[in-house]
This record gives C-alpha cells, sequence and structure tokens, in this order.
C-alpha cells in the first residue's frame, strides 16, 4: 500500500460555497486513493472537479494529516447546530463554487 493526501472540495456549507479538505488516503494508486475520497461523507460525489489534488506521501506525513483531521473542527460537527457553534473556525474557510457553465463573455473582433 502507498500513501496519499487527498484535497477534496467539501460540502454542506452554503449553497454555491464548498471547504477544502484534505484527506490521508491508502491506496495502491493515485487514481485508487481520489475513487476512494470521492465516496467519503461530506464530499461533493456529483461534482465532476470534487477532486483537487492527490499527492504521494509517506508513512509518517500520513499520520500527521490523520492527527490534524482528528481535530478539525468541520470533520467533528455532526449537525447544523455543531457548524453553527463553530462559525469562525468553518466559515472562514469557506470557497467559492465556480458553476460548469460561468464562461466570460465573447466579444467579437472589431473590423
Amino acid at each position: 500500500m502507498r500513501y496519499f493526501t487527498v484535497t477534496a472540495k467539501c460540502g454542506h456549507v452554503g449553497k454555491g460555497f464548498y471547504i477544502p479538505i484534505t484527506f490521508p488516503i491508502k491506496a495502491e494508486s493515485a487514481a485508487e486513493a481520489a475513487s476512494v475520497t470521492r465516496q467519503m461523507p461530506r464530499v461533493k460525489h456529483h461534482h465532476k472537479d470534487a477532486i483537487l489534488s492527490v499527492t504521494e506521501i509517506d508513512r509518517f506525513e500520513y499520520l500527521d494529516r490523520a492527527y490534524v483531521n482528528r481535530f478539525d473542527p468541520y470533520l467533528a460537527c455532526s449537525c447544523k447546530r455543531d457548524q453553527v457553534a463553530e462559525y469562525d473556525a468553518i466559515y472562514n474557510r469557506l470557497k467559492e463554487e465556480i458553476p460548469d457553465n460561468h464562461f466570460p463573455e465573447k466579444t467579437l473582433p472589431e473590423k
């Protein structure tokens, strides 16, 4: 088994927003690590861009990330009331989701 950190878009923080969370994953390949992460709770499963990055790490970094996640206020929440109680710790980390159909306006070239 190899060790990876997979950063994914996590939800349940309001429409159009996400929190990037880095998960420690044991897998045979980077593709398998991304697949496992996509099925984890809180990850935006149906977004094709839910996986932001996959990085191979060593065992010590894996254990360190697992320890950090154990005390992450967002991952510790089990209901909306918990999220409100941890408002500053969670909502300062929000990122705005850019919709797939958001394209810049096309302009015609001048003659």
